[in-house]
């Protein structure tokens, strides 16, 4: 009978990141795509490299981090499929909630969160507890605590940043209302346009905007999908004449001039299914 020796940590955890890795490759990737270029799927193909060479190199801290990283994303899903892709995979355990759980009995003990980094990690166990049905006693006092630091946040929020409406809606009766909240020193110049598409799936938006100290300004526009968002277009300086409309559902037109100095530009914009090409028309 041959035995075969046991990997070393390092070993073990860099076959664990390359595994997620793959995973999220194949289940988190496409929500943004520039021109067929994925940033999200080449970073996680860059990681995978890296990962190979802390493992040659036996740099397990470095890999436990990596792991750490990427583990969160699965959380904020609550990927309840992980678990049996990971452990047919590699024939490891990995149970990507246990911290979670950990960190819950320390919240509900100290009755609240310090900070913006615990504020996430309690939303991503109150997640998982939404798509699993378990603990369903202990959400009642966890959303309470989450509630009470969002509240307190919104108050400093409040008296140290500089807000204003950049979206009003009505549906059913209900008028919603989106707010725009800056921090730190207060934009020379900024204004923001917003265009539907004829289906109202998409949005554009139009943006001008300049640094308090004058030295720094664009005039770029974006568009918003169900799940993502991303620039299209970004140009030097403001320049109110540059427009952009929906020629139809997943056609955009941008007017412009050839004479602006290009600080981005794509002809084709998608998210998963949806694709959006754009044209264009310049003066």
């Amino acid at each position: 009978m041959t035995s075969h020796p046991k990997p070393s940590m390092s070993g073990k955890y860099q076959t664990l990141v390359i595994a997620t890795l793959d995973y999220l490759i194949d289940h988190y990737t496409g929500e943004f795509v520039y021109d067929g270029w994925d940033p999200v799927k080449q970073h996680y193909e860059n990681q995978k490299v890296q990962a190979e060479k802390y493992g040659k190199k036996g740099q397990l801290g470095k890999l436990k981090k990596q792991l750490d990283e990427f583990v969160e994303r699965l959380q904020i899903n609550a990927d309840l499929d992980f678990h049996d892709y990971i452990k047919k995979k590699t024939g490891f355990e990995l149970n990507i909630f246990k911290d979670l759980e950990d960190f819950r009995d320390e919240v509900l003990l100290r009755g609240e969160i310090r900070d913006e980094i615990e504020s996430r990690k309690l939303s991503r166990l109150l997640m998982y507890y939404e798509r699993t049905g378990v603990d369903t006693e202990k959400q009642t006092g966890l959303y309470k605590i989450l509630t009470d630091f969002h509240e307190k946040a919104a108050t400093q929020q409040k008296q140290s940043g500089t807000s204003r409406v950049v979206r009003t809606e009505e549906k059913d009766g209900i008028i919603t209302e989106t707010i725009e909240v800056s921090f730190g020193p207060r934009p020379k110049h900024h204004e923001r346009r917003e265009v539907l598409s004829p289906d109202g799936e998409r949005r554009l938006y139009i943006s001008e905007w300049m640094n308090n100290e004058g030295t720094q300004a664009n005039t770029s526009i974006g568009i918003s999908f169900k799940t993502a968002s991303g620039g299209i277009y970004v140009v030097d300086g403001i320049h109110p004449d540059i427009n952009a409309f929906w020629k139809n559902n997943n056609t955009v037109v941008i007017e412009t001039s050839k004479d602006y100095s290009i600080l981005s530009q794509h002809r084709l914009i998608q998210s998963f299914d949806d694709v959006v090409n754009v044209e264009y028309a310049e003066r």
